[in-house]
């Protein structure tokens, strides 16, 4: 989905012109941090479903990816971060990609990764977060130092 319309919400709008086109799991994730809902990526919203088994992530397909830069800038974006409910940023069932770079970030709202499969690595070197809950997830990064300095 590339365009946007009036009744689109704005979080979606400034997404969209930030990242142009979003994966319909990039549209959910948005759409749900507005409304402070659970994005369901996967077919079904159980967590028992083998079709959200993170284990699975090889088969899952671009629909179920979301760029670690999105979720990045739902916390560190001025007027972003702002649009997203105080409940924040819940996640089932997807394939983040890239390096999710959390370090010297304060989030002022939970981030929520349930059945989830990270393909690179998380970095939250002196991050400040409300809450991070991580269950049943899984990660492909490899475990690594970052240096400053």
């Amino acid at each position: 989905m590339s365009g946007s319309t009036p009744e689109m919400p704005e979080l979606v709008k400034l997404a969209l012109a930030k990242f142009g086109q979003l994966s319909t799991s990039e549209l959910n994730v948005v759409g749900a941090a507005t409304s402070g809902g659970l994005a369901f990526c996967g077919p079904s919203t159980r967590g028992d479903d083998p079709a959200n088994d993170p284990a699975q992530a090889a088969g899952w397909g671009d629909k179920r990816t979301i760029r670690a830069a999105l979720i990045r800038w739902l916390c560190v974006d001025r007027v972003a971060k702002d649009l997203v409910d105080p409940h924040g940023v819940w996640i089932h069932a997807a394939r983040i990609v890239d390096t999710l770079d959390l370090a010297f970030v304060s989030v002022p709202f939970p981030l929520v990764f349930d059945n989830c499969l990270f393909a690179s690595a998380i970095i939250l070197l002196y991050a400040k977060l409300e809450t991070l809950y991580i269950r049943t997830c899984r990660t492909d990064g490899e475990p690594r130092a970052r240096r400053f300095g």
